[in-house]
């Protein structure tokens, strides 16, 4: 779709703020403009998980589909119990699933991501990180990937 002549095929939005607006429910004068945005191509991109889910909540009735990119991170960590949840608590604002990958853990690392939501698998180490790394890309459900440090 080409808006003042540049090809738009992503937009990134706050939409569920704008759909909601201050009653905090849909305004239906916007689904025709979000029909007609997705009839063209145009792919969505939430700014947080919160605003995924909640954007989904609101379009996929309308739309009879999830219309937004969903962003992953993942961490590959191994004996990382002091830092797992500072990780995985600063990034659950700014993705929609979170993907734990351990390498071999002997603390608490695990217990704490799958407390905390993420989901966790575990992967044995081969002295590989292109390994691990192509291991998380396949357990990710999301369109777009970004890999954490911990």
């Amino acid at each position: 779709m080409r808006i003042h002549g540049k090809e738009i095929t992503t937009i990134v939005s706050d939409l569920d703020g704008t759909l909601l607006g201050k009653k905090k429910e849909p305004d239906p004068a916007l689904f025709p403009v979000i029909k007609e945005l997705k009839k063209r191509g145009v792919s969505f991109v939430a700014a947080s998980g919160r605003q995924y889910n909640n954007m989904r909540l609101i379009l996929e009735p309308i739309l009879d589909e999830t219309p937004f990119i969903c962003e992953n991170g993942s961490l590959i960590v191994k004996n990382e119990e002091k830092n797992i949840e500072q990780a995985l608590t600063w990034a659950r604002e700014i993705v929609s699933e979170q993907i734990v990958v351990d390498t071999g853990s002997s603390d608490r690392t695990a217990e704490i991501a799958r407390r905390m939501g993420a989901k966790v698998y575990e992967f044995t180490w081969v002295d590989d990180f292109a390994a691990a790394k192509n291991y998380a890309i396949s357990k990710a459900s999301c369109e777009w990937i970004a890999f954490l440090d911990a």
